[in-house]
């Protein structure tokens, strides 16, 4: 089963990079950044929606509703926190440094539910070989983000006001790493995994739409509009294949070597979407540091892994 499992949760890394790419284009057609959101949001749900009356089994019962806590359909809400902070600070701080923080904040939170065993995860204790992979993980992602260089002038002299967000960035890490957990309780509660992950993407799409009819200014133009393209919108689509591997699978190899695996894959992604300028991106060629900081991030997760199999 593992065997299986390790992949689709790296090729769900993979297209989480990718998602971000498409996200970031809808963002620039649309100019306001929550419509953006809103709309990657909505395909999905239309797509869950449509899979949960076409494969409605297993079916939940009644009871199953009832273990279902208040705060597990808000695993959806407590994951896209990273993405608000990207839409809110990332010109206040630069991209580098928001990357760097919210990975930092979801690998220090997957060790940590993992030692502590809460939101349904098993129980491992403290275990140094994996906290000691988490910190290697680290410094991989300082060297992938220092190796990018100034992508722009933006992210110079980003001064005082721009790291007193640091510790809020960190914590939105930290939240994306607990969604993916709520996410695998609200499956076992629920029964039904599409049903699940439906019922997860719903308070997100209500959350943007309400910011958006609160905050509806710029408003995109139609010259705006009709530069999206039919595949923008899919982004949601691409990327919310990581919230289905969540919902399946974190509860079986642990949120560290889960959120470590899929980090691992979604920054190569990104490194190599970088280095060709694909989808949209600015082409920005690998250097060693970066190419140093891939291979120090894949040997920390692999500690992790091997620290979790003892």
């Amino acid at each position: 089963m593992l065997a299986f499992t390790y992949p689709l949760i790296v090729l769900s890394g993979a297209f989480q990079a990718m998602g971000a790419a498409l996200s970031a284009l809808l963002r620039k057609s649309l100019v306001n950044p929550w419509l953006a959101a809103f709309v990657t949001f909505v395909p999905i749900i239309i797509v869950l929606t449509f899979v949960v009356f076409a494969i409605p089994f297993p079916l939940p019962q009644m009871d199953s509703f009832a273990k279902i806590r208040w705060y597990d359909a808000f695993g959806g809400v407590a994951g896209s926190a990273a993405v608000v902070a990207g839409l809110l600070f990332v010109d206040k701080v630069g991209s580098g440094p928001l990357n760097g923080l919210t990975v930092t904040g979801n690998i220090l939170a997957s060790l940590a539910l993992d030692a502590f065993g809460v939101l349904g995860l098993q129980k491992s204790g403290f275990e140094p070989l994996p906290w000691i992979g988490g910190t290697v993980m680290i410094v991989g992602v300082i060297g992938i983000t220092l190796g990018a260089g100034k992508k722009d002038d933006e992210e110079e002299g980003k001064g005082l006001a721009g790291k007193l967000l640091y510790p809020f960035i960190l914590v939105c890490g930290g939240l994306q790493a607990i969604g993916a957990a709520l996410n695998a309780e609200l499956r076992h509660a629920v029964t039904n995994p599409w049903m699940a992950a439906d019922l997860s993407f719903i308070p997100v799409a209500s959350l943007f739409l309400l910011i958006f009819i609160l905050r509806p200014m710029p408003l995109p133009t139609r010259d705006d509009v009709a530069t999206v393209r039919w595949w923008m919108p899919t982004a949601g689509l691409v990327g919310a294949l990581a919230v289905f591997t969540g919902l399946l699978f974190i509860d079986k190899v642990g949120a560290g070597v889960f959120n470590g695996l899929l980090i691992t894959a979604n920054l190569i992604m990104a490194v190599v979407l970088d280095h060709f300028g694909w989808l949209g991106m600015k082409k920005t060629p690998i250097t060693k540091l970066r190419l140093a900081g891939v291979v120090v991030t894949i040997i920390g997760i692999l500690m992790i892994s091997i620290g979790k199999m003892h």
